[in-house]
């Protein structure tokens, strides 16, 4: 089984729950062991690299995939969130409404091949949507957009690396 070195992605953020301590707790002794024994008769880099493995194994939250997105609205608008749609399982939904200079923070997982979605949000005064979109395939590189038709703004984001991406979009006046 190849597996991606979560531990290693500075962007990427794990959730260590509880369910996943107790698995680490009960590789660790044998991972170590079996890394000393290893160790004396493999190639070393190769040794450790298969440790750290085992141990990004036991550290991987439950779902296959997970998705955290933070909207700042730097804009003097006030959004209405019109639409919100993902094959994922929802943990927390953005805000209904984010006021100037707000913020609004979502997260969701899934378990299947390929989590997608998108977040619209409309301003009060002011005709067009702010759009959030995301895909996160098991192969291949994850896309994340967004786009705005309210006149007098801009849209940009950042981040969306690896399985359990996490990505700022920002709504500013342009």
């Amino acid at each position: 089984m190849t597996t991606k070195h979560r531990l290693t992605e500075p962007s990427t953020t794990i959730d260590l729950g509880q369910e996943s301590v107790t698995q680490l707790h009960e590789l660790l002794p044998e991972t170590v062991a079996t890394l000393r024994r290893n160790l004396n008769c493999g190639k070393p880099e190769v040794e450790v690299a298969a440790a750290v493995a085992i141990l990004d194994i036991a550290l991987m939250p439950a779902a296959a995939y997970s998705f955290i997105g933070h909207i700042s609205n730097q804009t003097n608008y006030t959004l209405v969130r019109c639409k919100q749609d993902s094959n994922g399982n929802w943990k927390t939904y953005p805000h209904e409404t984010i006021g100037p200079g707000g913020t609004s923070r979502f997260y969701l997982d899934y378990d299947g091949f390929h989590l997608t979605g998108s977040v619209v949000y409309t301003a009060k005064g002011a005709n067009g949507e702010f759009t959030m979109m995301w895909s996160i395939p098991l192969f291949g590189d994850n896309s994340v957009s967004d786009s705005s038709s309210i006149s007098g703004t801009a849209a940009t984001y950042e981040g969306g690396r690896g399985w359990h991406a996490e990505v700022w979009y920002f709504l500013t006046a342009a």
